[in-house]
């Protein structure tokens, strides 16, 4: 299809879209669908020059690292604001989460640690969802002594944060300001547009983008991050959509797929893998969740 087709084809969704938008004929139904259909059209475009660039888990060791977060024992002895930004960027990873999924705090009861992992319940209230009427989901993380690692960061964040006993339906994570950066406020969730922020700033700082890149990275970067590095470490496909929050059917997750031929920084992307696979102990065969019911697929092991 020639991108005039392709402007055209999307010029054509948006502009049913806002049709629908302002005829009341059309149900509330219908104009999220309409609205939904054309970004997903321009999102298929492969004329697009500029995607969002994806933060990988070599891209997070650079951000930790201008957190002050260069190994365990930093975990250890860092300000709970650093700690508090450092899991929630390896844990959103991780999973994959969509912002919406995150920027209400979630709640201490959403998470559980065991032995081995920890598991971690998204989008299970309403207010949290993308689509109101797709089930929440389970999400999995592995521990492994590593400050890369998702679940052994998360776990020390627990530790430090809510050592004392709190109720469970307290805020997982509560505000913690850059100005204060040991002080907790439990009665609201992190900030947010902070947190954006942070994250532009860190892209810019670290060396991993340029200027006009940082000003492009959001938190939904994660998600594509996670998907290119869970397909590079030979991770099933099944696993990566049940993990991010797909339907094992839809193959959305080839728009969030941008191997290293499409990124223009100078980090090494094999680093990244050995990276991944510390922090997501992925040359485990099986891994047997401890909640019942969950069935959860071998994990191939990268071989280079």
């Amino acid at each position: 299809m020639s991108a005039f087709a392709w402007d055209a084809a999307i010029s054509g969704a948006y502009w049913i879209g806002d049709k629908a938008v302002s005829d009341p004929s059309y149900n509330r139904q219908e104009k999220h669908l309409w609205k939904s259909f054309g970004a997903a059209f321009s999102k298929r475009d492969p004329d697009r020059k500029k995607p969002r660039p994806p933060l990988t888990i070599d891209v997070l060791a650079a951000f930790l690292s201008e957190l002050g977060i260069k190994g365990i024992s930093d975990l250890h002895t860092c300000s709970l604001w650093a700690l508090q930004r450092a899991a929630l960027l390896l844990v959103s990873h991780n999973a994959g989460l969509r912002f919406c999924e995150v920027q209400s705090g979630m709640k201490i009861a959403d998470a559980n640690i065991y032995p081995d992992q920890v598991t971690i319940k998204v989008a299970m209230r309403p207010g949290d969802k993308k689509l109101k009427s797709r089930p929440g989901r389970v999400t999995h993380h592995i521990i492994s002594e590593s400050h890369l690692c998702a679940a052994f960061t998360f776990r020390v964040y627990c530790e430090r944060v809510h050592s004392c006993a709190i109720s469970s339906d307290a805020i997982l994570w509560p505000f913690i300001s850059a100005g204060r950066p040991n002080h907790i406020n439990r009665r609201k969730p992190f900030g947010a547009l902070a947190y954006k922020a942070l994250l532009k700033t860190l892209a810019l700082e670290s060396g991993a983008f340029t200027p006009e890149e940082s000003q492009r990275v959001t938190h939904h970067c994660l998600r594509s991050g996670a998907l290119t590095d869970g397909l590079a470490a030979k991770f099933p496909k099944e696993y990566l959509c049940k993990q991010m929050g797909w339907s094992p059917k839809s193959n959305v997750w080839e728009v969030y797929h941008r191997p290293p031929q499409s990124r223009t920084w100078n980090l090494a992307y094999p680093a990244g893998l050995l990276l991944l696979q510390a922090s997501s102990s992925i040359n485990r065969r099986n891994i047997t969740p401890s909640l019942p019911g969950e069935k959860f697929p071998s994990i191939v092991p990268f071989t280079g």
